[in-house]
């Protein structure tokens, strides 16, 4: 009866453990898709694709900019790896930084 107990014991933890890890995993890929959406939108801004100035594409789309900043710490650590598996150092790379 105790070993029974243990066991199921131990499941149920387990099955915690996994959908605790999911729901970061999940929460890491929406902050992800917010931030690679706003990036998208921002280089891809053909009024101002002219400039090479990154701060004139963060100016040009303030909303999108303003949606990476609230991505908070977690959009920190997102950015960071974005440019540390980055080979470019392009517009893209210049505006995450």
């Amino acid at each position: 009866m105790i070993r029974k107990h243990l066991v199921r014991s131990l499941v149920s933890l387990s099955i915690v453990f996994v959908m605790g890890a999911c729901s970061v995993q999940t929460e890491e890929q929406s902050v992800s898709g917010v931030i690679e959406h706003s990036l998208q939108e921002m280089v891809g801004e053909s009024v101002i694709m002219s400039s090479s100035n990154p701060n004139d594409y963060i100016a040009g789309s303030p909303e999108a900019y303003e949606l990476i900043l609230n991505t908070g710490e977690e959009g920190l650590h997102v950015l960071l790896q974005k440019l540390e598996s980055s080979s470019d150092n392009g517009l893209r790379e210049w505006i995450m930084a």
